[in-house]
């Protein structure tokens, strides 16, 4: 058996000491342009985040002082939503629309987007309170031609969040993160070089230079290469 080991004076009792408080400190670093980004808070249960990026600190307190800070960066998570209706962006005279799919009891969103290989500090964001969806349930956004946003012939980084409380840095969800080519994409989808070498009489190889497209994940689906023969058809 082993011996017993005398506690110290001051570590008897119900108020030893023993017990301790957290407190935590959670910056969301996403989304800048958001209403209020830093939240301090009694940690008692588990943290529920989003998919955004953010600073945490945890302070521990007991009756004798506070204890050593621990402090975590957490990355924004880099899953990307591809499937179909995640996100649809149109171009017309008038400027640019972005639909994504509504959230039930979001109070206002925050769109994100950033050039690929970008600078993090150079990400952009706007706020926008929730509207009435329309009959498909998507969400819109809108913007002029003469705002600049999304305009050069770029990937683009896009990530959505929603937000029923838009004050509280933890109320805010990912709705979805995805990458669009801005620009002409139909025009950028097309190589610029292209190479054509007769193997035999009747095949020949073709090459070509990667598409701008290519880089930017799941926008390019595929290659598709026309034959004609010299009188056209």
């Amino acid at each position: 058996q082993l011996p017993q080991v005398e506690l110290p004076e001051g570590c008897l009792g119900s108020n030893s000491g023993g017990e301790v408080t957290y407190r935590a400190r959670l910056h969301m670093l996403s989304c800048s342009c958001k209403i209020k980004s830093t939240m301090n808070f009694q940690l008692k249960k588990p943290l529920d985040l989003s998919g955004a990026a953010y600073d945490l600190a945890v302070i521990s307190q007991n009756r004798f002082g506070p204890g050593p800070n621990q402090t975590w960066h957490i990355p924004a998570q880099t899953h990307t939503h591809t499937e179909p209706r995640a996100l649809n962006i149109s171009v017309g005279a008038n400027g640019t629309s972005m639909h994504w799919p509504a959230q039930a009891r979001a109070k206002a969103y925050c769109i994100e987007w950033q050039a690929q290989d970008q600078d993090r500090n150079l990400t952009n964001c706007t706020l926008t309170p929730s509207q009435d969806q329309d009959p498909t349930g998507m969400a819109t956004y809108s913007w002029s031609r003469g705002s600049g946003a999304m305009e050069q012939k770029v990937c683009y980084h896009i990530t959505i969040f929603a937000s029923p409380r838009p004050e509280k840095p933890i109320s805010w969800s990912t709705v979805l993160s995805t990458y669009h080519f801005g620009g002409n994409a139909s025009g950028a989808g097309r190589p610029q070089h292209v190479s054509v070498k007769k193997l035999s009489q009747g095949s020949v190889n073709v090459d070509w230079t990667p598409s701008p497209l290519s880089a930017c994940p799941g926008v390019l689906k595929e290659y598709v290469v026309r034959c004609e023969d010299e009188e056209g058809s």
